[in-house]
């Protein structure tokens, strides 16, 4: 039983497009320290379950609460409430025509308001500790894959974020890449960042996650700590799953 409020409440969401329905009246509570990963078939809603809770996507029915302010009502400023949520893409999204120090620090100086020394400052620091301080003044195109990935990890740790969202964060990587990525996921997940993972790394779920959840046409089916649910638990299709995966 926990006696800490939860940072994100969802409460029975449902997301369609035209009539197709992606997201099927899930509901979940995600806390401080979590590290929640979710994982299924592709095309089950990982991804848009994610771009709803950051507000990327409207949803159709249902509730978010982030810190109870509800991001689904309009009176709210989303833009103020998403500054707590810090996002990781599959493809990195930074700016081709920035260095990497300048694609670190052009949201914290444009929203957080702070020191330019101090923000520059804290992007070194963070650069030196995924281990590419070298790549400072660098462009985009002439880092790796997994280099721009974890470029990617530190601008979400620029805005000092309550919880950091992962939409497959290795799946656009080489598979060489892909350790270096997960090593930083777990170095933040032993500090105690709060992270939700969509992933379709078992072997990292298994490692690192406190709370695993299944999601299939668009549902939750099943969610465990991972002992169990690697376990194959007590849900037929997820035996099914993970008979096949692992």
């Amino acid at each position: 039983m926990r006696d800490n409020m939860p940072i994100i409440r969802v409460e029975g969401i449902t997301k369609k497009f035209n009539d197709n329905i992606v997201i099927d009246n899930i509901s979940t509570n995600i806390y401080k320290n979590d590290c929640l990963c979710i994982v299924g078939p592709s095309g089950g809603g990982k991804s848009t379950f994610l771009r709803c809770i950051n507000g990327l996507e409207d949803v159709s029915n249902g509730k978010i609460y982030i810190d109870d302010l509800d991001i689904t009502d309009k009176k709210n400023d989303i833009n103020s409430i998403r500054k707590k949520i810090g996002m990781v893409f599959q493809h990195f999204n930074l700016f081709p025509h920035l260095t990497i120090l300048k694609n670190l620090t052009l949201a914290p100086e444009i929203f957080k308001k702070n020191n330019k020394k101090e923000i520059e400052e804290k992007a070194i620091a963070l650069l030196n500790r995924v281990g590419l301080f070298d790549k400072k003044d660098t462009y985009p195109s002439m880092l790796s894959g997994g280099q721009k990935q974890r470029v990617a990890i530190v601008r979400s740790l620029m805005m000092d974020p309550e919880v950091i969202l992962f939409d497959e964060p290795t799946s656009a990587l080489d598979p060489e890449m892909v350790l270096e990525v997960l090593d930083v996921m777990r170095e933040l997940a032993s500090t105690g960042m709060t992270m939700v993972v969509v992933t379709h790394e078992m072997g990292f779920a298994k490692e690192v996650a406190n709370r695993v959840m299944f999601l299939e046409n668009g549902k939750f089916l099943y969610e465990a700590a991972p002992d169990v649910f690697f376990n194959k638990g007590e849900n037929e299709r997820l035996k099914l799953f993970l008979s096949k995966i692992l």
